[in-house]
This record gives C-alpha cells, structure tokens and sequence, in this order.
C-alpha cells in the first residue's frame, strides 16, 4: 500500500448513479439496479457489488480488489455499462468522480415553509450546488428528491379539430420552445 497523507483504508470502488424520475424503489431495482448490476457483474477484479435502489435513482457501488488501478476499474465498468439494457426515459449511468478514502464529507436537508418544492430545487440546484462546486476540494454535488420544473400540453381533441394545421405541428412547437438559444 503507497504511503499517503489519507492512506486508502478501503479497497478500489467504482460508483455508478442512474436518474429515473417517476420510479418507485421496486421499478428501479427491477429495470435499472439488476440490469446494471448484471453488466457490470464478472468485470475483472471485481470483488463485491453493493446497490441501493430508491424514488427516482439508482446508486450501483462496485468493489475492486486492492491490487486493481482504480483508472482501469473505471475503464472496465464503462465498457460494461455498455451493455446494460434500461428502459427508454431512463438517464445514462453516470460514473462518480473518484472519492478520497474519506468519501462524503457533509449531506444537508433543504426545507422551507414559505417556499415551494419545485422553487426550492430550483435554488439548490442553480445557487446552492454552484456555490459549493467553486469550493476548493470539493469534487461534486448531488441532490436528490425536489420537484422539478416540468411542462405539460394538455389538449383536448374535440376542440383541436377546429384548426387547420397538423397535431405534429404543436409537438414541435413544445421542442422549441424548450430549447436553448444563444
């Protein structure tokens, strides 16, 4: 073992995230933990496989053997996930930057009375995680739970029959009205 201010105290570990809004804890061990972990299970020196599957995400922690480069073990798990079938809507598996050996530092609870869920994620996640990302050692910010922002279009087809251009008309309007513009 390399001589280190904060010696490794835990084997090589590869933490993988997946985002699936809207999911109960079961539909995501079943569409998303077991899929990812079915891929990500027989990767060379792979020693454990570790999951907690909650509303809306996904947390997959693969275990190495002391003597794997935690560079590679990255690599290897990339190319595995690959592979994983999840289902359409889901987001990507996302790899976690390397931790040091101490791992999460602070975990904080935002609540407000006076101020809505969906404005309180909004603050979290644009001034709050930004704020702490600038601080010096700091190498991610997560959040979880918050209700965000979403549109709706809601029609109603009797209506609708009275205009004159075609219902794929107003599904493309919806994509750009939604899209960035510089």
């Amino acid at each position: 073992m390399p001589l280190d201010v904060f010696p490794a105290f835990a084997p090589p570990q590869v933490e993988v995230q997946v985002e699936a809004s809207g999911l109960a804890p079961e539909e995501i061990e079943s569409l998303v933990t077991r899929p990812i972990e079915s891929a990500v299970n027989g990767t060379p020196g792979l020693v454990s496989l570790r999951s907690s599957s909650a509303i809306g995400i996904s947390a997959i922690k693969a275990v190495f053997s002391w003597d794997t480069d935690i560079y590679r073990a990255r690599q290897l798990v990339t190319e595995r996930l690959q592979g994983a079938k999840l289902p359409q809507g889901v987001g990507q598996p996302e790899i976690l930057p390397v931790n040091s050996p101490l791992g999460w530092a602070v975990k904080y609870a935002f609540d407000a009375e006076s101020t809505d869920m969906m404005e309180m994620w909004r603050i979290v996640n644009w001034d709050v995680r930004n704020r702490l990302l600038a601080v010096p050692g700091v190498s991610n910010v997560f959040l979880y739970g918050g209700d965000e922002r979403q549109y709706q279009v809601l029609f109603d087809i009797v209506s609708f029959a009275r205009f004159v251009f075609p219902i794929r008309e107003v599904f493309g309007s919806k994509n750009y009205c939604t899209s960035t513009k510089s």
